[in-house]
């Protein structure tokens, strides 16, 4: 088979995948996902804060010596969109990898702003940053005490480990699999190759529910209150 002949093989299993995924997360062959409602927030989410941001005065001076805002363009925006088409094509492990590092990459750019903050460009910030973790061996547990966010918001730190054990860690992820495998008696379309979702992969798509429903909360709670003390 030539390589135009896979190409257009594989791009006629994903677009399928995805239109057949979209209908039943909607719910039009039973009922709707609330996944789903939970992924789609999430990219409308940073649609607004790259709105807010773009409304800005001296939006290129403000956009360098912050790392919040390139934290909403570079990683909150295309990553909410990345979410949302491995949602759709099931490919449900990589929605929780990238899950994990939007929060790692929130923690450490929120980090960078509050520890040096007469730094005039955000990349010295982020350089600064690697520099102190690496020096103080720092872990992401360290990082997300230091920044005091448990006074305004709650479920870091509970995100951060879930993600990690679950997701990331090979143990978390054999385990998984050996808890779907043994636990259902067909198998769930994430453990495959672009598939459609059928009730053995609900749970799963519950679990990916509470997790995007906590990050979009400790995240909105935390960009609202770094507008605030960060002008």
């Amino acid at each position: 088979m030539s390589r135009r002949n896979v190409v257009n093989t594989l791009s006629d299993r994903i677009a399928e995948t995805v239109r057949e995924n979209e209908k039943i997360l909607l719910g039009r062959y039973g009922r709707a996902s609330p996944a789903y409602d939970e992924v789609l927030a999430l990219v409308n989410s940073a649609e607004k804060y790259v709105e807010i941001f773009m409304e800005e005065g001296e939006s290129s001076r403000r956009y360098s010596n912050s790392c919040i805002r390139p934290y909403v363009f570079l990683i909150m925006r295309p990553f909410s969109y990345a979410v949302l088409a491995d949602l759709l094509t099931s490919n449900v492990v990589a929605c929780f990898m990238e899950l994990r590092l939007m929060v790692e990459s929130f923690v450490k750019f929120y980090y960078a702003d509050l520890k040096y903050p007469k730094q005039a460009s955000f990349r010295e910030k982020i350089r600064l940053l690697q520099e102190e973790i690496r020096d103080k061996e720092k872990s992401m547990s360290d990082l997300i005490e230091e920044c005091g966010w448990d006074k305004i918001v709650k479920g870091v730190n509970f995100l951060w480990r879930q993600l990690s054990r679950g997701w990331l860690h090979t143990k978390g992820i054999v385990d998984r699999i050996v808890e779907e495998v043994t636990s259902n008696p067909s198998l769930p379309a994430w453990l495959g190759e672009y598939r459609t979702y059928t009730d053995a992969d609900l749970h799963v798509l519950g679990d990916l529910r509470k997790t995007v429903a906590v990050f979009r909360s400790v995240q909105a709670t935390v960009i609202e209150h770094w507008i605030h003390i960060f002008p």
